[in-house]
């Protein structure tokens, strides 16, 4: 039996995979998962873009982490792996290792 989530559910499995909402302030690090976060929230200045998950450590110079996720019932392909870029490139203007993570 084909299990359908909806991005939510998606979402918040990845949260419990990754544990990125339990990282949020450890270390100085700005962590979580969300629909309502904007990168310009985050500290990216004029970016109204919102990712699904982030991972920003207080250490420019430690690796970032963006997470874009989708509904099971949408296939992977070019246009979500575009949008994922995108938000790399996003927090590639602050953090020069960022990991993108398609989920």
């Amino acid at each position: 039996m084909v299990v359908r989530l909806t991005e939510d559910k998606v979402r918040t499995e990845a949260d419990a995979v990754l544990g990125l909402s339990a990282l949020d302030g450890k270390d100085g690090a700005r962590s979580g998962t969300g629909q309502i976060t904007t990168f310009n929230q985050l500290g990216f200045q004029g970016v109204q873009d919102k990712p699904d998950g982030w991972y920003l450590p207080s250490n420019r110079n430690d690796v970032a982490l963006v997470l874009e996720a989708k509904a099971s019932t949408i296939p992977l392909g070019r246009p979500q792996a575009e949008e994922l870029l995108k938000n790399i490139r996003i927090v590639n203007e602050q953090y020069h290792k960022t990991v993108g993570l398609l989920y």
